[in-house]
């Protein structure tokens, strides 16, 4: 490795959401704006382990797995919207729709000005609501991410 810090850099969005398969009844969580991207960038060489070791789970469908060291992560760097952002993706696919809306949402606190990383957390918090049978909520969650699709209608 090279000396300084360590720049992982990885796709969060549409090439690694092709990779697991759901059920035909849920809908893609990646952004459909083109050209979104959301990156994670680390200086911490172990948190990029525990990324690289979660993602591995997560595309083979071992969602403990990436969800022990997704939290691993984020207790060695909380302030990193990314990683609460894919855990919030995991515990959506484990179906604890709660957890996932509340980690999506804190993700978004912590990415006030990332458009890309709140469209993709709205669309987590609208498929949790689908899922509980929350039409406002869906609804509200469509609104948000409408205004993301479209910064001028703000």
């Amino acid at each position: 490795m090279r000396s300084g810090a360590v720049m992982l850099t990885l796709l969060v969005t549409a090439g690694l959401f092709g990779c697991v398969s759901a059920p035909v009844a849920e809908p893609p969580l990646a952004p459909t704006k083109a050209g979104d991207d959301i990156r994670l960038g680390v200086e911490n060489e172990q948190v990029m382990a525990l990324w690289q070791d979660a993602e591995v789970a997560r595309q083979t469908r071992d969602f403990a797995r990436a969800t022990v060291r997704l939290e691993q992560a984020i207790g060695l760097e909380p302030g990193n919207p990314v990683l609460w952002s894919r855990l919030a993706e995991i515990r959506l696919l484990q179906k604890e729709t709660g957890l996932a809306e509340n980690l999506a949402a804190k993700s978004n606190a912590l990415s006030p000005s990332n458009a890309s990383l709140r469209y993709r957390n709205w669309l987590i918090i609208r498929h949790a609501r689908e899922l509980r049978g929350d039409q406002d909520g869906v609804d509200l969650a469509q609104r948000e991410l409408e205004k993301l699709q479209d910064p001028a209608s703000e």
